[in-house]
């Protein structure tokens, strides 16, 4: 009986130290994952958002650089690869081979929020709005946040003499950029300007340091 007692202690004693080890081993993962959650994100992590911020706000060769530098440190980065693509495509929106180049990567990706902006502004200069239309909504669906179809979109409507319209999509764009794009305060000036508010339209103004007589341009 004695025997049977002892070993019966000796296996809850030994029950106790497995508990107490496991405890322990969950609480230092538990500390660890903490830890590595607090750490500062890794410097290609940091480019890439910062290479989507600029391309947010139009910013096409900050973008471009940006990439161009993470590829030279990662050449196997794929979401810099395609940013790339996307930062020297919209500056070729002029080039002859344009259409052509674009409806590759829409091949590609039909769901890329910057390929359909891009192919609505590029129906604009084509003088097809109606064509231009869908491909900005389908930019902002995809990516609601995108303040450069929010302001080309506003340019949009404003050109159309939709003015309220483009009014939202101009305030859209100030709300949703990274930081601040005086040319997107400039348009609203404009907007507001062209509904005859002219003291709405010298207070966007006088946000812009770098647009000091925009009202009279306007």
């Amino acid at each position: 009986m004695n025997f049977l007692t002892n070993q019966l202690n000796y296996i809850k004693k030994l029950s106790s130290v497995m508990v107490l080890i496991s405890l322990i081993t969950a609480g230092g993962w538990i500390i660890y994952l903490y830890d590595i959650s607090k750490e500062p994100q890794s410097i290609d992590k940091q480019l890439i958002v910062e290479g989507e911020n600029a391309l947010n706000m139009g910013h096409y060769n900050e973008a471009q650089k940006i990439f161009e530098d993470e590829l030279n440190a990662n050449p196997k980065n794929q979401s810099s690869e395609w940013g790339l693509k996307i930062a020297q495509l919209r500056q070729a929106i002029t080039q002859p081979d344009f259409k052509e180049t674009i409806d590759e990567l829409y091949l590609q990706d039909p769901n890329d929020a910057y390929l359909n902006l891009f192919l609505g502004e590029y129906f604009v200069a084509q003088e097809q709005p109606d064509k231009a239309l869908p491909y900005f909504q389908q930019a902002i669906i995809q990516n609601p946040k995108l303040a450069e179809a929010h302001n080309a979109l506003a340019l949009f409507y404003e050109k159309l003499g939709d003015y309220e319209t483009a009014k939202v999509e101009s305030l859209e764009a100030i709300d949703t950029s990274p930081s601040a794009v005086p040319r997107y305060r400039n348009n609203l000036g404009n907007i507001y300007f062209k509904q005859n508010h002219f003291e709405e339209a010298v207070k966007e103004y006088g946000k812009n340091k770098e647009y000091p007589a925009s009202f009279i341009a306007a």
